[in-house]
């Protein structure tokens, strides 16, 4: 059971046990059955025989009035490849709402978009030093959003188990030159798990930048996999982890995966066009048809 105030989610493979729920519920509660699930906290549900997908259009659409984005052009990737942001040192407060939008664009990435929360993660760090630079940066993730609003994470059956792919960029913060770390695990096709941050030290090498990155993998997929055990899929806990480093996937006996095919590279810099494409795909995010 699922619960956010008044809103409340039953997912169960015995129908006779949710029937026994609700009606326990009813007995003592004002209880209205929606049925299937199709809207929750801002997210799209649909459900069909062979999968099942959640989308923010709605959310997106909202945000983009917000900000009197609405009417913006597209763009092709959440950030411009290349981009390097420094802190603003002129504390004065701007008038633009930098911080509102973080906000919002983060609750977006961390529900149903992992590929635009690198984007999210690199501009938060400005939330109290920016400029109209960063403002300009920020604004971009919605001409991004604009073309892609549609965008499905779809969930399909599959029988691989846990994939877990991490990845990290060596020295990228040009303030600090600490390296991001980015992962996503992915199950029934579709991602389910997500995280790109700065690395809390200094790696001295892309090796060693790369295993700080599957270190934090490898903590969040005992996690999951417990997870899967406990909710009774041991057939899906079984777990494997790609990085696309030799040296550190020999020190970690992992799998190695070319950069090419490496999906967790959107979770630590901007990419090209063909690259976020790839990416998305690998997430398991679907554009509407």
């Amino acid at each position: 059971m699922l619960l956010y105030v008044d809103d409340i989610l039953l997912v169960s493979r015995n129908l006779a046990r949710v029937a026994e729920i609700k009606k326990g519920l009813t007995a003592s509660f004002d209880l209205k059955d929606m049925g299937l699930a199709k809207y929750c906290l801002g997210i799209e549900i649909e459900q069909n025989k062979n999968s099942i997908s959640l989308c923010q259009s709605g959310f997106i659409n909202g945000i983009l009035a917000r900000f009197n984005m609405f009417d913006c052009k597209s763009v092709s990737t959440p950030l411009a490849t290349g981009l390097k942001l420094r802190p603003c040192e002129d504390l004065t407060p701007k008038l633009f709402p930098y911080r509102e939008l973080i906000g919002a664009l983060m609750y977006l990435s961390v529900g149903t978009r992992p590929e635009i929360t690198h984007a999210v993660s690199y501009l938060s760090q400005f939330n109290s030093c920016h400029d109209n630079t960063h403002w300009t940066a920020a604004k971009h993730v919605l001409h991004y959003l604009k073309g892609t609003s549609n965008m499905k994470l779809v969930y399909s059956m599959d029988k691989k188990g846990l994939r877990g792919f991490a990845d990290a960029n060596w020295g990228s913060d040009i303030t600090d030159r600490k390296s991001y770390s980015g992962y996503v695990f992915s199950l029934c096709n579709g991602a389910i798990s997500w995280c790109s941050k700065k690395q809390k030290s200094v790696a001295l090498s892309f090796s060693e930048a790369e295993y700080m990155s599957l270190s934090d993998a490898a903590k969040e997929a005992i996690f999951l996999s417990s997870l899967l055990k406990e909710l009774g899929f041991a057939d899906l806990s079984r777990t494997i982890i790609y990085n696309d480093n030799q040296s550190a996937g020999k020190l970690a006996t992992n799998p190695y995966m070319p950069t090419e095919e490496m999906i967790a590279d959107i979770l630590t810099k901007a990419l090209p066009k063909p690259k976020v494409n790839f990416c998305v795909n690998g997430l398991g995010l679907s554009r509407e048809e």
